[in-house]
């Protein structure tokens, strides 16, 4: 588990905690990964932004990979959306 903590002058966050686990699920190398994030923005008219990621890497081979991947962004700022992003890649290695 990785948790981490950053205070600064950020453009767009003053604070943001982040904290994330990774586990392989005994299956080659695939690899499950979920994480977390808050952030305290700059600007004190906007609210709290939480960003929540999960991945699933699947190892088809030694050199080929094909990750997914699912983002939802609470109160992002500069926008009234919550959006829900979904990701796919295929990675290879030579």
């Amino acid at each position: 588990m990785a948790v981490s903590l950053e205070t600064g002058d950020a453009s767009i966050a003053k604070r943001a905690v982040n904290a994330g686990v990774m586990w392989r699920p005994g299956l080659y190398d695939d690899l499950f990964g979920f994480g977390v994030t808050v952030a305290d923005p700059t600007d004190p008219s906007l609210d709290t932004q939480t960003t929540v990621e999960a991945f699933y890497r699947l190892d088809i081979s030694v050199n080929l990979a094909l990750t997914a991947d699912v983002q939802y962004l609470n109160n992002p700022g500069f926008s009234d959306d919550d959006p829900l992003v979904f990701g796919l890649r295929l990675r290879f290695n030579l």
